[in-house]
């Protein structure tokens, strides 16, 4: 599972009660009065999560960087990212609704800010009916469980240290792969998003990340209440790649980008940026030492099947972080709701999720420096060899 109870409460909490009001939305797309009313009730409950998804989100991150402890560090983070999934959600909801609506910012130019929107397309249900569909996939995207994942059984004496040493290495080469086949898939959405933007914005949004964009003022209040959803939930996601990592993400993004552009083979591209070569290697050597015990082995075995099960998770809530984002964008070009910065915050947004994953996958391979979310592959393998 990802995070906390306490964290997946409150998330699927507030999700729920988004669809609530989403639904409403929807069924009164042909009603006017109804629909205003509905409206109306949709961005209360928006106004009230976004507001306690930020004050929990800063407050496990505070508790994330307070500890050293692995299992806090990793329980914090993924709090963390439960929240930029519930305040992303709740912004896709509300844009969508806005283009199901016809709803249009009323706002003149203004000093250091905004423009007035043009006419907005048809109103798409659709749209609306697309972007629950998502936010009803949250709950089991935060509360999924891999059973699968299970300890080696017992052995003979005997057999020990070789079925100890066959099952790790097994194991490693098991977590490795899904790391790779994870990183890869929930790497896709950011990626092939960035791919269909014009070069420029996509340059300038790396060049940006992890920094805020400023949006202006807005006059409309359900646009207002979903530019800061998805303000929040950037800046939630943000958190978890350190100032220290912040040039190394870009460059990694970016590079990803080059290289995507050029050739397809996502996996092979992720697991060379995530050092997944160089643990193969180190293993291939290691497991040819001598004077190895089987007890630490099969301690390392248990290690990465917990570390690989807690990894699919991660990458569960990060491919739906990219799926809120994704809807945001298509939202976003129905509604032409015309800001200053909007194509950057739009390239930035998946920049931001792109780098989450890389830096996410990057700690859990342990090969090269991360933001120490938990004790990675290689960490775990040197403890069971050396």
């Amino acid at each position: 599972m990802a995070g906390s109870v306490t964290g997946r409460r409150l998330v699927v909490g507030i999700t729920s009660d988004l669809l609530v009001a989403g639904h409403d939305v929807l069924g009164a797309i042909d009603d006017p009065r109804r629909r205003d009313d509905a409206v109306e009730r949709l961005i209360t409950v928006a106004e009230s999560g976004v507001a306690g998804l930020a004050s929990f989100s800063v407050q496990r991150f505070q508790s994330f960087e307070a500890t050293d402890v692995a299992e806090e560090r990793a329980e914090a983070s993924e709090d963390v990212l439960a929240t930029a999934l519930g305040q992303l959600t709740i912004a896709q909801t509300l844009l969508s609704a806005a283009a199901a609506t016809e709803q249009q910012d009323n706002a003149r130019l203004a000093p250091g800010g905004v423009v007035r929107a043009p006419e907005a397309e048809s109103p798409s249900a659709d749209t609306l009916r697309t972007a629950l569909i998502a936010a009803g996939a949250v709950p089991a995207a935060l509360e999924a469980q891999d059973s699968d994942l299970t300890p080696p059984g017992p052995v003979g004496v005997d057999d020990a240290l070789k079925a100890a040493l066959d099952a790790l290495r097994d194991q490693v080469d098991e977590t490795l792969d899904t790391v790779v086949t994870e990183s890869a898939e929930a790497a896709k959405k950011p990626f092939t998003n960035l791919l269909g933007l014009a070069p420029e914005q996509v340059k300038q949004g790396i060049k940006t990340l992890g920094e805020r964009v400023k949006l202006g003022t807005i006059t409309n209040r359900l646009f207002r209440t979903a530019l800061w959803a998805l303000d929040q939930g950037l800046a939630a996601l943000g958190r978890l790649i350190p100032l220290h990592l912040l040039q190394t993400a870009r460059t990694q993004v970016e590079q990803l980008y080059e290289r995507l552009g050029k050739e397809s083979a996502l996996d092979v591209v992720v697991a060379a940026v995530l050092g997944v070569p160089k643990v193969r290697e180190y293993a291939s050597q290691a497991f040819g030492r001598p004077g190895l015990l089987a007890a630490r082995l099969a301690l390392g075995s248990a290690e990465l099947i917990a570390l690989t099960a807690r990894y699919k998770n991660v990458m569960r809530v990060l491919d739906g972080i990219g799926t809120a984002i994704s809807l945001i964008a298509a939202a976003l070009a129905i509604v032409k709701l015309v800001v200053p910065h909007l194509a950057l915050l739009v390239a930035g947004a998946h920049a931001l999720v792109a780098a989450a994953v890389i830096l996410v996958g990057i700690d859990y391979v342990d090969v090269y420096p991360g933001p120490t979310l938990v004790r990675g592959v290689q960490s775990i393998l040197r403890t069971a060899v050396e």
